[in-house]
């Protein structure tokens, strides 16, 4: 009996075996005919072709105008121009009309004309500003640069790319804030009341603070070293029609017809008549004296 536990289970090793030994043999020709399928024609048997990188060029700085060219005599428009504050700018410190002053940081030059020294003063006008307030409402500053004078006596203007300076805050911030919000109206008494009273914050560029300017005209310079300065020419619609910042007088009373009124007819005072009527005029009278016969 015990021999013939033991054979059956030799038997039992025996052809698990062998159905091991089938399956890997059949896996190994599915992937051996992979290999074959995938091979391009004409390659050696066992070798797989790897790609060859395309060779690596090195990148070449963009050539620099000679001085004597064009280009290098023209300042494009839109460049960049950086100004150091010197007064603070803020939501809760500026007023509106006031000017606040700056400088250049580097001299503005063109090839080795300067057009403005490092420090020339800078304008910058506070067109609006207003603080933060209850509500969690955010405080702002409405900013406008001024021209800044040349060497020669000339007027550069300048513009801010950001002319509306707030917090900003983004999409994740608000969405983080609704949520604190919201936790602390369910489970905190009295939030509510907090969230109305909470004051929003404040924006503030204080002395030394870099602010970044573009130029709104190209500068160039001639042959005989003069500067001019030329605005772009504003751009002009075909279909487009001008438009007034006031109106005009009416040269005449307009007369509003009402649609349900009939136009009333002018009459004269007084009111003239057809023909003139005769006056009447002196008659002779009798004469009471008597007259003398001859």
């Amino acid at each position: 009996m015990r021999s013939y536990e033991k054979a059956g289970l030799r038997g039992g090793e025996a052809e698990t075996e062998m159905v091991l030994k089938r399956g890997q043999q059949f896996w190994g020709a599915i992937v051996a005919l992979t290999m074959v399928m995938t091979l391009p024609f004409g390659a050696p048997s066992g070798a797989v072709p790897v790609p060859t990188p395309p060779p690596r060029t090195r990148e070449t700085p963009p050539d620099t105008p000679p001085p004597g060219s064009t280009a290098a005599n023209v300042l494009p428009f839109d460049s960049s121009v950086m100004v150091v504050l010197d007064d603070a700018i803020g939501s809760a410190i500026s007023q509106r009309n006031q000017v606040a002053r700056a400088h250049l940081k580097d001299a503005l030059s063109i090839g080795s004309t300067v057009l403005a020294p490092a420090g020339t003063p800078v304008s910058i006008d506070i067109i609006g500003a207003q603080g933060a307030k209850s509500g969690d409402v955010y405080g702002y500053v409405d900013i406008s640069v001024e021209p800044i004078v040349l060497t020669d006596g000339s007027r550069l203007p300048l513009r801010s790319p950001y002319s509306h300076l707030t917090q900003n805050t983004t999409a994740g911030h608000e969405a983080t804030v609704g949520v604190e919000d919201t936790i602390g109206d369910i489970f905190i008494p009295g939030h509510i009341i907090y969230r109305m009273m909470r004051k929003g914050r404040n924006v503030t560029l204080p002395v030394g603070s870099m602010v970044r300017t573009r130029t709104l005209a190209t500068v160039s310079i001639n042959a005989r070293g003069e500067v001019a300065i030329a605005t772009p020419a504003p751009v002009s619609m075909p279909s487009s029609a001008p438009v007034s910042d006031f109106r005009p007088l009416p040269f005449a009373t307009q007369v509003i017809a009402h649609p349900n009124q009939k136009p009333t007819p002018y009459r004269a005072t007084p009111e003239p008549t057809d023909s003139p009527t005769p006056s009447p005029g002196p008659s002779a009278a009798a004469s009471s004296s008597p007259s003398s016969s001859p």
